[in-house]
């Protein structure tokens, strides 16, 4: 850590009423912590994305089977499933790199974390 850094972190503490070295230490467990809970959302998201997934593929067997028998799904259902379908998808195009990114820097720099939590919380709006 640089000085100026170190300085931000003395004050922080002294606002706390804390030592800085448990501060700081207690900032590199937290990052630790919230790279294990992005994983845990990434885990959910993926099994929210191929519940879609599926929910699609039997929406679409149903379409078609009924279909064929010449007793129709709604349209409104079938057309909605596609939606939040091709939504999730998009979201996920901005959301897997994002917590991807945030895994990885959490899990192998813990400290910038920590360092960047104590700028933004030193620093005026």
């Amino acid at each position: 850590m640089d000085q100026s850094t170190e300085n931000l972190l003395r004050e922080l503490s002294k606002k706390l009423g804390t030592t800085t070295e448990k501060l700081y230490s207690v900032l590199v467990k937290q990052s630790k912590l919230n790279a294990i809970s992005d994983i845990i959302y990434l885990v959910f998201w993926v099994f929210g994305l191929v519940a879609l997934f599926y929910i699609n593929g039997l929406t679409t067997y149903t379409y078609v089977k009924d279909y064929l028998t010449n007793w129709p799904v709604s349209n409104y259902a079938y057309i909605t499933v596609w939606l939040l379908n091709i939504i999730g998808w998009v979201a996920s195009l901005f959301y897997f790199p994002s917590a991807i990114t945030s895994i990885i820097t959490n899990l192998k720099n813990p400290e910038y974390n920590a360092v960047q939590t104590i700028l933004d919380s030193i620093r005026p709006e």
